[in-house]
């Protein structure tokens, strides 16, 4: 129960802080990064090292991709330092406190300032220096359009790795078209990733295309997915796959149109299937529909799949391997069954009551 209750404040501080600390001093000093360090932390870490200068630095960055500034090496050199950052430090008691100013570049703080607070420092002084690194705190994405119809950020993180099944009615026969996937279905368009999951039965069609039109917020904005069906000799393909975005009710954002390698096709009445990644993608623009584990079919009955044709062919190259294993070793039993065969035993043997034998080359 202790252990949860550290874990569950440790993720909790972790994602409302927006400071780190780092601290250094001549004696060894170690503080854990993955706990919070505010200033009761602060007071039981002066008491442990027993220092007499305690001195608190706080600098604030740019932006929350900023390094911690590099030049920090002219005031840490020859001191023990330590690192945490999940902490926040307010004006503690008994400190002497400065602010400091970081340069244009993100790449310099003012440490001719902490040197001019802290005064000439040794490994004979007992002192412990503490800076608070703040960051600017965060700001909620929005869902917005960029010019010319043209999507320039939407906010969507991908579900627990649940499967996905799409089905749709046939318009004859009462047939179904059927796709699955292992996990939610991913879309790279732009610069953005989308994870497309379940929708309503209801909302998908097929005629002469699998129309699938996944929602990806309450806000009407939506992916359609169309996969073009071709049907040849009682034999059913599927190559391409039409995208569209409507974002804030916009459909004059360009569709992509994206194409496969794999053969997908199966015989009538049988779906198609394939483990691993089945990427759909268009070069021109770097779109990418990447499909887990697909399995399809376009005329399943009782909304079940059919025998599988596998994407794995008969002849793979482990069954090649062993053939030809196989085939070496038996020529090499053949070899030795007919060198056995080969060999002559005698039929005369030598007798005290006979002459001596006399066996020629030929014999």
């Amino acid at each position: 129960m202790h252990i949860t209750r550290i874990v569950f404040c440790t993720i909790l501080k972790f994602y409302i802080t927006n400071a780190a600390i780092l601290v250094w001093s001549n004696k060894e000093v170690r503080i854990s990064p993955l706990l919070p360090f505010d200033d009761e932390d602060l007071e039981a870490l002066v008491k442990k090292l027993d220092v007499k200068k305690v001195f608190l630095f706080k600098v604030e960055l740019k932006s929350r991709n900023a390094v911690i500034p590099r030049n920090l090496k002219e005031v840490l050199e020859g001191f023990h330092s330590s690192f945490n950052p999940n902490g926040n430090i307010g004006t503690a008691k008994a400190v002497v406190f400065s602010e400091l100013t970081i340069s244009e570049d993100c790449n310099g703080i003012d440490t001719t300032k902490i040197k001019k607070v802290t005064g000439p420092l040794n490994n004979s002084t007992d002192f412990l220096c503490v800076l608070d690194v703040t960051y600017p705190r965060r700001k909620r994405r929005e869902t917005e359009n960029k010019q010319e119809g043209k999507v320039e950020s939407l906010k969507t993180h991908e579900s627990s790795k649940v499967p996905v099944i799409y089905i749709g009615e046939t318009r004859e026969n009462n047939q179904y078209a059927i796709l699955y996937s292992s996990r939610p279905l991913k879309l790279e368009v732009e610069n953005f990733t989308l994870y497309l999951g379940n929708i309503a039965n209801s909302m998908i069609t097929v005629d002469k295309r699998l129309n699938i039109p996944v929602p990806l917020d309450e806000d009407g904005n939506k992916v359609t997915m169309r996969f073009d069906i071709l049907w040849k000799n009682r034999y059913w393909y599927i190559q391409t796959v039409k995208i569209q975005l409507i974002i804030g009710g916009k459909t004059d954002i360009p569709k992509y149109n994206l194409t496969t390698t794999e053969n997908i096709m199966a015989p009538a009445h049988f779906s198609y299937h394939c483990s691993g990644k089945t990427v759909f993608s268009d070069k021109a623009s770097g779109t990418n529909l990447t499909i887990f584990d697909l399995q399809v079919q376009l005329d399943a009955k009782k909304k079940r799949f059919g025998d599988a044709n596998d994407c794995v062919p008969f002849t793979t190259a482990p069954i090649w391997s062993g053939l030809f294993v196989t085939t070496i070793l038996g020529l090499g039993l053949i070899v030795a069954l007919t060198a056995l065969m080969d060999i002559k035993t005698m039929d005369k043997f030598d007798n005290q009551a006979t002459k001596n034998l006399g066996i020629t080359v030929m014999d």
